[in-house]
């Protein structure tokens, strides 16, 4: 073998490529890493030397991969501690161990066959102590990372319970520091507390009733029903404790929880099965809380006034609780005040209804409040965000109390009348008793939405009851200047 190496014609890696296709390659010997590191025997038996271009691995994996047989002079040892080398690169060590086989390395590099082998371990050895620090290092890099991970993570959630800690603290001393004066305190403190208490209940009643329906509409109405509950018991919290209003992100979300929540109801109402003139009540209370969601938006126009097409398309439901609430008042008015048919076709619609005192005061007010709506939509339509709050903006001195609150006052009115809702829906299922009910209905449903509606005026007496009203009153309304806006919005 020696004798031929040394006197082996040379060829290119091209032309040995030919030759292995050509199947004229019957074995091919790796003598070393360096100089004429392949001898290919052809079929005839011509040893041939290949003066390669691409490392000497890759072109035994892919010599391999074409069957043709690989061999090492000495045999398993110089295999050995190819195989070795391989699984060093694949570990990703940076570190280059010569296969080298003994004595076809003694041969090339003319030194006694026991300097080359001991030559060989030493590399060997330098190899696997490389190796050795390099995972090492890895690991302590790992744990450095992992630590700094684990200190970010702790840092982040020690900031964050510093945070919470301290809006706890400033929630308690604000509950005292920031109660309101006179009488107006005594009914804030009184009705938000009533407000509370019922929502609380309603959330730990719904934890435990069981649901007539498992569809995707009855588990979203009842997983935006407890969170209705809670962004805006956050929201009485944030105004009552801190005289603070929250952020865009609690004012979206707000608004999609009430709108999911109150579309997802129509597909229950096959469910119940009680009386006809609870259901009609049922209707109306959502359409107060979906034209609530209007008005949401008309307290944020301030800021954001593009929010005034998003408001036009709540004059529908607006309307719809006006004639719905007519048809109390309709029904309960003594026999020929009215024209029949108008009468008539009320009773149809309200079967059932009451003709008793509570009946006729939630009627009436419910009445009243569906007209101031309605006014309340004209007169913003008329004038646009910036005539509808520009009077209070510019005139109300220090802290205005009359924008501040008018961005949670929607969501305190939607809360109230959704839990009295789900009040009747317990009264149906014999939960609470319906004179307790009814009583909750009066206070909360059909006075409270007045209490809210004046809500800066209980925190602060000496604001003015209607501010919207104040000011300069455009010509022509708001959208005939403006329609120029829409295609942008798009």
């Amino acid at each position: 073998l020696q004798e031929e190496a040394a006197t082996a014609r040379n060829i290119s890696e091209l032309e040995f490529w030919s030759l292995v296709n050509e199947q004229q390659v019957e074995e091919v010997i790796i003598a070393s890493w360096s100089g004429k590191q392949l001898l290919a025997k052809k079929v005839e038996g011509e040893l041939v030397a290949v003066q390669e271009e691409s490392e000497v691995e890759d072109l035994r994996e892919q010599l391999l991969l074409k069957g043709v047989p690989v061999h090492y002079p000495a045999g398993l040892l110089s295999a050995l501690v190819v195989g070795i080398a391989d699984s060093l690169v694949e570990l990703g060590g940076a570190v280059a161990v010569p296969a080298l086989e003994v004595e076809g390395q003694s041969f090339f590099e003319k030194k006694p066959v026991g300097a080359v082998a001991e030559e060989d371990w030493q590399l060997l050895e330098k190899a696997v102590q490389g190796v050795e620090r390099t995972v090492e290092a890895d690991f302590q890099a790992a744990e450095k990372l992992a630590s700094q991970e684990a200190t970010e993570a702790g840092s982040f959630l020690g900031a964050w319970s510093a945070s919470v800690g301290k809006w706890g603290q400033d929630v308690w001393s604000g509950l005292f520091t920031n109660h309101s004066p006179g009488t107006g305190g005594i009914i804030e403190d009184s009705f938000m507390g009533l407000l509370s208490a019922v929502s609380l209940f309603s959330l730990f009643q719904m934890a435990f009733l069981k649901r007539k329906s498992n569809s995707f509409s009855g588990t979203m109405h009842t997983a935006t029903g407890a969170m209705q509950i809670g962004i805006v018991l956050y929201a009485i919290i944030e105004e009552r404790c801190l005289r603070e209003s929250p952020g865009v992100l609690w004012a979206v979300s707000t608004w999609i929880i009430f709108m999911v929540n109150n579309i997802t109801m129509w597909p229950l109402l096959k469910y119940f099965r009680g009386p006809e003139v609870q259901r009609v009540l049922f209707k109306l209370a959502y359409s107060f809380i979906i034209s609530f969601q209007g008005i949401h938006a008309i307290a944020w126009s301030y800021q954001y006034p593009w929010l005034f097409w998003v408001v036009m398309p709540y004059w529908f439901w607006s309307v719809k609780k006006l004639f719905e609430s007519a048809d109390n008042i309709l029904a309960l008015l003594p026999e020929g005040s009215v024209p029949s048919s108008l009468q008539e076709s009320a009773k149809r619609r309200v079967k059932g209804i009451q003709n008793d005192t509570p009946t006729w005061v939630y009627s009436i007010l419910n009445f009243g409040g569906a007209v101031f709506d309605n006014l309340y939509m004209a007169v913003y339509t008329w004038r646009g965000p910036a005539g509808f709050w520009g009077w209070s903006a510019a005139n109300i001195p220090a802290v205005n109390d009359h924008l501040r609150t008018g961005l949670v006052k929607p969501c305190f009115g939607s809360l109230t009348i959704s839990v009295l809702v789900f009040l009747a829906t317990l009264v149906y299922r014999k939960k609470i008793d319906q004179k307790l009910a009814l009583a909750l209905n009066v206070v909360l449903a059909s006075v409270g939405p007045w209490l809210i509606l004046y809500y800066h005026k209980l925190v602060d007496w000496d604001e003015p009851w209607q501010p919207e009203l104040n000011g300069d009153w455009p010509a022509a309304p708001y959208f005939t200047n403006h329609l120029a806006d829409i295609p942008a919005l798009l």
